[in-house]
């Protein structure tokens, strides 16, 4: 009676039965581990308005990584319900001030409930979370949701979920999964890990019995859990591991609906702590296996990249093998210490490592909320310890002031001369502006800006004189650095202390081109600490004239870079730092030595 399709129809589980477990059974925690096209922002519309309807006085917040998953949401399922039933907004809507994007507020019973709606993408992050009370939470597109805002978002339950209370809270997590090493992996490899097994109906055996449907029971025919094995690019359907032939019984279907095979849950991870469904595209009534539009199931096999068929049509994470950093890789590399905070304790630790080189990584983003995966400006600082590189501070930019950039440059400015840092090495593109204000204040020895490359490997670094800026090969670059991280040549403090930046690590991945037969890497969420790394790795390669900046010719006598040096006269220079006589470079920003 309330819920519709997307297009106004009536809403129905009648052709997928592996959904009623999900509706049906009472719980606190839920993770629905799915495919694209699979009906699960459906499913969390339906559960946060089915219990707002339901219990007058209830909370629900819904969250999404950006702004836009977020008005996807809005728009095309929680405004449907109510645009295709509008007796029920009639009904239900106490104010329109209390009805639109960010809240839906219902006249239920003697009292209210209400939804609301946050994103965690943009400035604030998931500061615009806090002080919200929710008994219902919704973790939409939660594989690309950071690590360290998870707990902020189920905070908001605490009035109903503590101690000293009866349990009330009912959280569902939602997403498609990516790498082995992303969020959503680590909570499926928690959960129960239910997986739809289904039955042949040419393979299986009639016991005589008739089950609750009205079908004959049967025993035997059973297939393993959907995946790979069951896709042949000359069968375009669903076959049987057994016998080959469509388990789409003709005989079980009618002229106007397609009945789906028999099938049942299994939980592969029974000791798990909560329910969790992994939902593949090839269950869906509605899954097409070729299609004159090319976009059935055998046409993204074809032309989809690996990776991406793997996620996005059958629910499985990526071959570990294409995750280049994985969490042992960093674990390896952590010693027990802590990073430091409060400003006391930075003072603290600049201090302890004066005298020490120092190098810097930074990688700006203005942190836009409609993008797909959320960016964040990091900076970190290195020493150089025992001949590795060791992380003594980190900050990821959040809250209010994140997009002020005077607010940014204004810290970026007291850490460089806090930390007497030798070298700065900062991505060259959004923030280039803010680049050139750095170069001015410490000057272009200090700040190295960097621009990635696509090409062959084993390119060279060149510098543009016109734009002060090194252009290096992305490819080769990320390749030393995962051989520094096998190496451990950088050194990190405890995991649970780098976990929140390392956590960007395990989004990098890579993928085979097979027109130009290399190796690219790609993101599956957010990687702005894999450039953080990778920029303060290569500023201390080209202090010392290594890897990529070997063999670099001198033209900074030419009157151009004269000009240049110029311009950007006035800079502070490190005490003691070679780099402070302008006739001793071979290259911009290389030191003779």
């Amino acid at each position: 009676m309330i819920f519709t399709t997307d297009d106004g129809r009536r809403w129905a589980l009648d052709r997928m039965p592996f959904y009623k477990p999900v509706y049906d059974k009472p719980r606190n925690k839920l993770l629905l581990y799915t495919s694209r096209q699979s009906i699960k922002s459906t499913t969390l519309r339906n559960f946060s308005v089915g219990r707002s309807l339901m219990k007058s006085g209830s909370k629900s917040l819904v969250v999404a990584p950006t702004t836009t998953q977020l008005r996807t949401f809005n728009d095309e399922k929680l405004e449907t319900t109510f645009t295709y039933r509008k007796k029920l907004k009639e009904a239900f809507t106490t104010n329109d001030t209390k009805w639109n994007v960010g809240v839906k507020e219902f006249r239920v019973g003697r009292g209210t409930s209400r939804i609301t709606l946050r994103s965690t993408g943009g400035a604030s992050g998931a500061e615009r979370i806090r002080g919200i009370t929710a008994n219902d939470i919704y973790l939409d597109e939660f594989q690309s949701l950071l690590q360290e805002d998870v707990p902020v978002i189920e905070s908001t339950a605490a009035t109903f979920d503590g101690q000293d209370g009866r349990r009330q809270a009912f959280y569902v997590y939602a997403g498609t999964p990516l790498s082995k090493q992303n969020l959503i992996e680590r909570q499926w490899n928690r959960s129960r890990q239910y997986q739809w097994h289904i039955q042949c109906p040419h393979c299986s055996e009639p016991t005589g019995k008739t089950g609750p449907n009205g079908r004959d029971r049967r025993k035997g025919g059973w297939n393993s859990p959907l995946g790979m094995e069951h896709l042949d690019r000359d069968r375009p359907y669903l076959f049987c591991e057994h016998c080959g032939r469509d388990m789409y019984d003709p005989s079980w279907s009618t002229a106007d609906q397609r009945v789906p095979p028999n099938g049942q849950w299994v939980a592969h991870n029974p000791d798990g702590k909560y329910d969790g469904y992994r939902v593949v595209r090839m269950m869906m009534p509605w899954a097409q296996w070729r299609t004159d539009r090319d976009d059935g199931i055998l046409d993204r096999l074809e032309d989809w990249s690996e990776r991406r068929f793997y996620n996005e049509v059958m629910a499985l994470p990526y071959d570990s093998g294409t995750v280049p950093i994985t969490e042992e890789m960093v674990k390896s590399c952590t010693e027990d210490y802590d990073l430091p905070s409060s400003d006391q304790r930075i003072r603290e630790v600049a201090k302890r490592f004066r005298g020490r080189q120092t190098y810097a990584g930074l990688d700006w983003a203005m942190q836009a909320s409609d993008e797909e995966v959320p960016s964040y400006t990091i900076f970190a600082v290195f020493a150089k310890v025992r001949g590795n590189l060791k992380l003594i501070f980190a900050h990821r930019f959040r809250g209010q002031q994140s997009n002020d950039p005077d607010h940014v440059m204004k810290k970026l400015t007291e850490w460089i001369r806090l930390f007497n840092v030798n070298r700065v090495g900062a991505d060259y593109g959004i923030g280039y502006k803010e680049d050139l204000r750095l170069m001015r204040i410490f000057g272009h020895q200090r700040i190295a800006a960097f621009q990635y490359k696509r090409g062959a490997g084993q390119a060279r670094s060149t510098y543009d004189e016109k734009s002060l800026k090194w252009i290096i090969p992305k490819t080769r670059t990320l390749n030393q650095l995962i051989v520094d991280l096998e190496n451990q040549e950088f050194e990190f403090p405890r995991y649970e202390e780098v976990k929140p930046f390392a956590d960007d690590l395990y989004n990098l991945s890579t993928d085979v081109d097979p027109a130009r037969r290399i190796i690219k890497y790609e993101s599956t969420g957010t990687d702005d600490f894999v450039h953080v790394l990778n920029y303060a790795a290569i500023a201390e390669r080209l202090d010392r004239r290594r890897g990529v900046f070997a063999g670099s010719k001198s033209d900074l006598r030419s009157q151009r870079d004269r000009q240049i040096a110029g311009t950007l006269q006035g800079g502070e220079v490190a005490p003691g730092d070679p780099d402070s006589a302008p006739g001793d470079f071979e290259t911009p920003g290389v030191s003779a030595r």
